[in-house]
């Protein structure tokens, strides 16, 4: 009786292992399945419009450079993406097309400089803004509200 009754308990134990288990997997906290708390998150985390010599204001048809840096703050890589870019002359509304760029995947956590360009000129002294642009391509991003940035800048006359 004894043995019968240890019998029985063990292999309860064993079925109770055997659902704490199913259960772990079924909520995806075992090796191999994504968890609901993974998430993709690229954001714009720099937009830099810089004259050729530094300390130097931006000239009317003088050639300045445009450094866009993006980060991964989720925790699985990005997919592909779009990085859209053009330049509005405030004053007037006129958009300047730089382009819209096919980019590589980023890894969690890493910063990557995403565009670099050093010939950029415009050809009217006033404010403008570069307009930068992350679009997903069949991935869903975590805060859409860092995908878009404008950074202004100031063109004079010599």
């Amino acid at each position: 009786m004894k043995n019968k009754l240890l019998s029985i308990i063990i292999s309860c134990f064993y079925i109770f292992i055997l659902f704490c288990f199913l259960f772990l997997v079924s909520c995806g906290h075992s090796d191999g399945i994504k968890t609901p708390n993974t998430v993709i998150d690229l954001e714009i985390v720099g937009v830099h419009v810089m004259p050729q010599v530094e300390a130097h204001p931006l000239f009317v048809s003088e050639e300045f450079s445009l450094n866009v840096t993006v980060r991964n703050s989720g925790t699985e890589s990005s997919g592909m993406y779009y990085l859209k870019l053009h330049i509005t002359e405030v004053s007037s509304g006129f958009i300047h097309p730089i382009g819209t760029f096919l980019k590589d995947p980023i890894p969690p956590g890493e910063v990557h400089t995403v565009y670099s360009r050093t010939d950029l000129t415009v050809n009217n002294p006033g404010l403008y803004m570069m307009y930068v642009e992350i679009i997903p391509i069949k991935w869903e991003d975590a805060n859409l509200d860092s995908n878009i940035t404008n950074e202004e800048f100031n063109v004079v006359l010599y």
